[in-house]
């Protein structure tokens, strides 16, 4: 820890972030205040609108925080970690938003709600609700959401090569699942 009685203002980088691996949050609150202009402008120039960069900067600082506390993120250049991080945050904002686009036509809301009955015992959601809730998510996120193994490692405060490690032991558990044994059997067949 950082000795009772130090000005954090005058310590440099590496020294705070040290102090808030050790459980300091005074010390992150001095790289918030040191740095949030370096995250917004990495927010701006990513393309973020004027009214969400304080939210993508705070979005950046908070993967930030994880990753220190995970044991990894910046040891000694945090604003060009923040940087990095604050801009995948932007790129991910933008991503959502361009899914999502206002429409004043309400028609849609008219529309009847079709339910789709599954079948009670299906090979393949026996073999997914066996699977561990982490490695569930990560194929989740992977193959329905599309993000990208750095976007989780970032996301995750893991590595790329722990994050593509993990989803390579989620794919072979679920294609090795005894419930899917036939599947793969007619398959092998046709």
């Amino acid at each position: 820890m950082v000795e009772l009685g130090t000005d954090l203002e005058e310590l440099d980088d590496a020294t705070l972030v040290t102090g808030v691996r050790q459980g300091d949050l005074d010390c992150f609150g001095v790289l918030y205040t040191r740095h949030f202009d370096c995250g917004a402008r990495a927010a701006r120039r990513a393309g973020t609108p004027a009214d969400q960069v304080e939210d993508v900067v705070a979005e950046g600082f908070a993967r930030t925080l994880r990753a220190i506390h995970g044991g990894n993120g910046p040891t000694t250049n945090f604003a060009g970690y923040l940087s990095i991080t604050t801009t995948r945050v932007a790129w991910q904002h933008s991503k959502e938003r361009s899914r999502c686009r206002p429409t004043d036509d309400t028609g849609f809301l008219d529309t009847q709600v079709v339910e789709i009955d599954l079948p009670p015992a299906s090979p393949v959601l026996d073999a997914l609700r066996d699977l561990p809730e982490a490695w569930r998510t990560l194929l989740w996120r992977l193959e329905v959401e599309n993000e990208s193994i750095l976007e989780l490692a970032l996301d995750l405060g893991k590595s790329t090569g722990a994050i593509s490690a993990m989803a390579t032991r989620a794919r072979h558990r679920l294609r090795s699942h005894p419930s899917l044994e036939d599947l793969h059997r007619r398959r092998a067949c046709a």
